[in-house]
């Protein structure tokens, strides 16, 4: 409830802004409609999606990374614990969360790891959408704008992180 209560009062003071939110949503789902024509566009756009679907089912898998376990969890799990994000005098690390720990609590709070994964997820899909966007503004191509947002995609880095609670992807993004 003090989430949702939360969300209530950022809703309530930035309602003015919805209308551009809303046309940020259109902007971004434009680029995940199915080309008409093309099969460079058609084939681009089927293994970004493909991409998609996979790395949100590997958000729900149990978290294995070693890193995210004993580091990028662990404050987090203290902070909802403690209902707060105050540093404490024992952990140093406390001292400078960053951003991603902070949203990561939220997950830990609801008791459930994936939400806290999907808060990585999606960092990095708003990541793409971003690189697709601005390039199709500069080129007015789309098949490049997709072309160019799936490669970035589908680096190993990416890929394989924004499934996991790092920071990397965040910190790409950001």
């Amino acid at each position: 409830w003090p989430i949702a209560g939360l969300l209530a009062v950022a809703f309530l003071f930035r309602h003015r802004y919805l209308p551009e939110y809303k046309s940020w949503i259109v902007s971004i789902s434009g680029f995940l409609k199915w080309p008409k024509e093309g099969a460079f566009s058609k084939v681009t756009l089927g293994v970004f999606l493909a991409s998609i679907l996979v790395t949100i089912f590997l958000t729900f898998l149990p978290e294995i990374a070693h890193d995210s376990l004993c580091y990028h969890l662990n404050l987090p799990k203290i902070f909802a614990r403690n209902a707060s994000i105050m540093h404490m005098k024992y952990d140093l690390k406390s001292y400078q969360s960053q951003y991603m720990e902070c949203l990561y609590t939220v997950g830990i709070f609801l008791r459930s790891v994936p939400v806290a994964k999907l808060f990585h997820w999606l960092t990095g899909f708003l990541l793409g959408m971003a690189l697709m966007i601005s390039i199709d503004r500069k080129t007015q191509n789309r098949a490049l704008a997709v072309f160019m947002g799936a490669i970035l995609w589908l680096t190993p880095t990416l890929f394989n992180q924004v499934t996991v609670t790092y920071n990397d992807a965040a910190v790409l993004a950001w």
